[in-house]
């Protein structure tokens, strides 16, 4: 088994001090339109009722886990579902020592499947910061194309800044 086989998966109880340390890291905020940190209790609500059905609650978070070593390597999230359009934005986060590895692109190519040949969407979009290549490179080599600028789409470290906008 290599040791970069991975899978995705629903949030389980046992992650929740997992998903709390992502949520709450001030360095992914300008990625997760993130302002304050969560409470415990917030995320463990999340995980404990949350129906991981994108058609009833317009969102999906999986957790990138090594098959091998079960392992969690990050997350990736289905979001902002439109069910008319059947599309949705994508996101993924790798946890900084697993990054450069292959595990994004593995997840994206997992999430991408199942968003297109299991849940029957139209579209997957997402936004990049126009300096971080290293996700332009990922988006891209999975077909997404850039088909926009939406300008001062974000604000952080006291400035607005642009964000690209791809679609698959």
């Amino acid at each position: 088994m290599s040791e970069l086989d991975i899978h995705i998966r629903p949030p389980e109880p046992e992650d929740i001090d997992f998903i709390l340390s992502v949520e709450n890291e001030e360095s992914n905020w300008s990625v997760s339109n993130t302002y304050i940190p969560f409470s415990r209790f917030a995320v463990e609500q999340y995980v404990l009722n949350a129906d991981h059905d994108l058609f009833s609650s317009g969102q999906l978070r999986m957790i990138i886990e090594s098959k091998e070593s079960k392992e969690m390597l990050g997350c990736i999230d289905l979001f902002e579902f439109d069910p008319l359009v059947r599309k949705a934005g994508v996101g993924i986060l790798i946890q900084p020592e697993h990054q450069h590895k292959g595990y994004a692109s593995l997840a994206l190519e997992k999430i991408i499947h199942l968003a297109f040949d299991s849940l029957g969407l139209h579209q997957l979009c997402c936004l990049v910061h126009p300096d971080n290549s290293g996700s332009i490179k990922l988006f891209e080599s999975h077909g997404f194309e850039q088909n926009g600028v939406r300008k001062d789409w974000a604000f952080y470290d006291g400035k607005f800044h642009d964000l690209n906008f791809y679609q698959l």
